[in-house]
């Protein structure tokens, strides 16, 4: 088949199945399968894919058109300039991410001290640690998650991209000592009864480990929140992502564990995302 009738057919296919971009999204699976960008492809729509190509082409359309992410079909996700890899295994990175992620750089490079530690909790694909690891000269950086199966994701992204990260399964903060000069955390925080009207995406291919926060969503922070005075050091601060409408509440519960918020960051919809907070 030629090219420009299947990217065609896969988009009309995509499009039945309420795919946003579904062009733009043919021509990524296409590039992905035969290594044909999408000039290459404008320049030559009657180069004829031949019978490998077209069939793993046309399977990934259907796994596409079916709900599954298009990162985890093309194994990768951009995060603040680089490429993570991405398996079901781990929450695929968000942009918003990135808000917290610079934050924490900002702190660094304004109070940061040789040898201090930056700990990331949940840290999933490991996007948040590794950046830090590059952009923080000087800190030692760890990454926690409870389950083993994000860490070996993270330890290959961290391999990747050349970052010295320590890896450390544990339950939030059980494992992790002080003092540290930094605790970033993008902790599940999606109340339980709206799981189900996450997108398809998200809610049957994400982690439903990182995605479940309780019946309010800040469960899981509730938790870390107790434990994290434990580990700062005097003038540490704490950088925590958060969901629409948790900022009061979250707010409220980090004052009854010893913590204050100091600075509610916005996104680019004017939500309050991530919460920067510190010991009283």
């Amino acid at each position: 088949m030629r090219v420009d009738a299947a990217v065609a057919r896969a988009a009309r296919r995509m499009t039945v199945a309420g795919v946003e971009a579904p062009r733009r999204t043919a021509l990524w699976l296409l590039e992905h399968v035969a290594g044909l960008s999408a000039a290459a492809a404008a320049a030559s729509p009657e180069r004829e894919l031949g019978v490998p190509e077209l069939a793993a082409f046309e399977n990934l359309v259907d796994l596409r058109a079916a709900g599954v992410p298009l990162q985890h079909l093309l194994g990768v996700q951009e995060f603040h300039g680089l490429d993570f890899e991405v398996t079901p295994d781990v929450l695929i990175p968000r942009h918003e991410t990135e808000i917290l992620a610079d934050a924490a750089i900002a702190r660094w490079r304004a109070a940061g001290r040789d040898g201090d530690w930056i700990v990331d909790v949940g840290t999933g694909s490991g996007c948040i640690p590794v950046v830090l690891a590059r952009a923080c000269a000087g800190a030692r950086v760890a990454a926690v998650d409870v389950s083993r199966d994000a860490l070996r994701v993270a330890r290959r992204n961290a391999a990747r991209h050349g970052s010295e990260v320590r890896f450390v399964e544990s339950d939030l903060l059980v494992a992790i000592g002080g003092p540290v000069a930094i605790v970033t955390a993008n902790l599940p925080y999606v109340p339980d009864d709206e799981i189900q009207a996450l997108q398809r995406e998200v809610r049957d291919h994400d982690p439903h480990l990182a995605l479940a926060g309780g019946p309010d969503g800040l469960e899981v922070y509730r938790r870390f929140l107790a434990g994290v005075g434990r580990v700062l050091h005097a003038d540490g601060m704490v950088f925590c992502e958060i969901g629409m409408g948790q900022a009061d509440a979250f707010a409220g519960i980090a004052a009854g564990a010893g913590v204050r918020v100091i600075e509610r960051l916005d996104d680019s919809a004017g939500i309050p995302r991530v919460m920067v907070a510190k010991v009283w």
